[in-house]
């Protein structure tokens, strides 16, 4: 694999020795030029990043990059880094505007820069790998640009938030799908439990700039599930700010999440609050998860009466999935075709002694694309999985 293209644009040598020495040791060569020298040296570097520093003016730095921008074309356009030595909303807002990717202060946010810029030369090579090489079969089924599947039911205890969970990352291993999951289990959260990351950083993180929110801030919160390097967009496990978050500010997430994503996967709370009411209308596809007992039973019919008393369509994107059958299920899916109007798209036996030790031990159910040995619910979701990306 080809090394990445890192171009800094720096004038200041002392800052840009400082820089050299964070990243050469660990990227190698970095090609360094001054501002002044980028309109006759951007078509030979041909950088796939591009990391700015502060100009004379932020003037002449704006018109860099969008000479940059013009030069490159959008084909090839480059990720863009802009280092400043202060805080400037302004600045901030006017880089965002023009589609510069990430800003940082320095040398407050040095540590930031740095673990940022790992992921984005990660995801660089992970594209860098897809063009290069052909892929196996279920790899190369890509589909769902901009879809939004959200996980919910109207009972506890079925399994809802595990199945997200390895819905979300089986997309992801299985496909070159770009997969964002998020956790909208406000106040309690569960889904870190299940895919083992743990994080200061969540929803909640977006409410300053949510009303000028677009991809490029969604970018700056999400974290990499360390395994299948999906985004994790996760709850902030917090009664006191949920209450803070509204559904103007859900649909506004979503939306840009769907224009950021391929595959969108929501994990949703039990009740029936305007944030799930939103968050199941922004929705393609609604997985009711159903377990094989009457409370449930009574349970998916009062979801499916309100949401025909609120006049929520759901015909065509409410698929059900029966979860945790086995022996000592009190009904059988052919008694429960009889009370259910949606269809059933998948069944999934029970399987405590695959799954449960890996969430005791705080791990995910998928690690790895071929893997010789999995519980047999992620075989089943897997297997699931594969059918929808056909």
């Amino acid at each position: 694999m080809e090394q990445v293209k890192m171009l800094l644009v720096c004038d200041n040598k002392q800052l840009k020795s400082q820089l050299h020495e964070e990243l050469l040791p660990v990227y190698g060569q970095v090609e360094t030029i001054t501002s002044s020298e980028v309109r006759k040296e951007i078509d030979r570097i041909s950088p796939q990043i591009i990391i700015m520093t502060d100009g004379e003016k932020d003037e002449s730095s704006i018109e860099l990059i969008e000479y940059i921008q013009d030069e490159i074309g959008d084909a090839e356009l480059p990720v863009f880094i802009y280092l400043s030595h202060k805080a400037n909303f302004q600045l901030l807002r006017d880089l965002i505007r023009i589609g510069v990717n990430d800003f940082f202060v320095l040398p407050e946010e040095l540590a930031n820069f740095l673990e940022r810029l790992e992921r984005i030369i990660l995801t660089v090579k992970e594209r860098q790998h897809s063009e290069l090489q052909p892929l196996p079969s279920s790899q190369a089924m890509k589909k769902g640009k901009g879809e939004i599947i959200s996980f919910y039911s109207g009972k506890g205890g079925v399994g809802r938030t595990l199945l997200s969970t390895l819905f979300a990352q089986t997309i992801k291993l299985e496909s070159t799908a770009s997969v964002l999951f998020i956790d909208l289990n406000l106040q309690y959260g569960g889904a870190e439990k299940y895919l083992g990351v743990e994080s200061a950083r969540s929803i909640a993180d977006l409410l300053p700039v949510i009303d000028e929110l677009n991809e490029n801030h969604v970018h700056n919160v999400v974290m990499k599930e360390t395994y299948s390097k999906m985004d994790l967009l996760l709850s902030p496990r917090d009664a006191e700010i949920a209450e803070t978050i509204t559904e103007e500010h859900i649909v506004r997430l979503l939306r840009t999440c769907r224009r950021a994503y391929d595959m969108v996967v929501i994990d949703l709370p039990i009740n029936m609050d305007p944030i799930t009411f939103s968050a199941l209308e922004e929705s393609e596809v609604i997985h009711y998860v159903l377990s094989l007992d009457t409370p449930a039973i009574s349970n998916y019919k009062q979801v499916t009466n309100l949401l025909k008393r609120l006049q929520m369509d759901t015909e065509g994107r409410m698929k059900v999935i029966v979860n945790r059958m086995d022996r000592s299920s009190e009904l059988t899916t052919a008694d429960v075709k009889e009370f259910i109007v949606d269809p059933i798209v998948a069944k999934f036996k029970e399987d405590r002694k695959g799954v449960q030790p890996l969430i005791n031990k705080g791990e995910p159910l998928r690690k790895e694309t071929k893997e010789k040995k999995i519980p047999t619910l992620s075989k089943q979701v897997r297997k699931y999985v594969l059918t929808q990306l056909k």
